[in-house]
């Protein structure tokens, strides 16, 4: 479940060259500030960074959102993986990430 209270860290996928160098990396840490659904179901989830966008693999669009003490497994004090999407649009310190799945987003 995404909580909206809680920060989020964005994760994306590297640019190694085989699977054993190839990695989620952090790219941004920020806070929830409004998500929606679209036509067709899908959720774009809108986060504003603390700090600018850095993310490195131009190549592939793919986003991880991981919250502290969330995810498949809670465990305090970890970061856990609550909702797996496509960058849709940055802006400045805002991002926007498309989810085609699922997810369950609470207080």
């Amino acid at each position: 479940m995404i909580r909206r209270s809680k920060p989020v860290q964005l994760l994306e996928w590297g640019q190694g060259t085989s699977q054993s160098n190839q990695n989620w990396t952090e790219f941004g840490k920020g806070k929830i500030v409004g998500d929606k659904k679209t036509a067709e179901g899908h959720r774009i989830i809108t986060i504003q960074l603390s700090g600018a966008c850095d993310k490195k693999n131009s190549r592939d669009e793919s986003v991880k959102i991981a919250q502290e003490g969330e995810g498949m497994t809670p465990t305090p004090g970890k970061w856990g993986e609550v909702a797996f999407g496509r960058l849709k649009n940055v802006s400045g310190s805002t991002v926007e990430v498309e989810v085609k799945v699922a997810v369950k987003v609470g207080k």
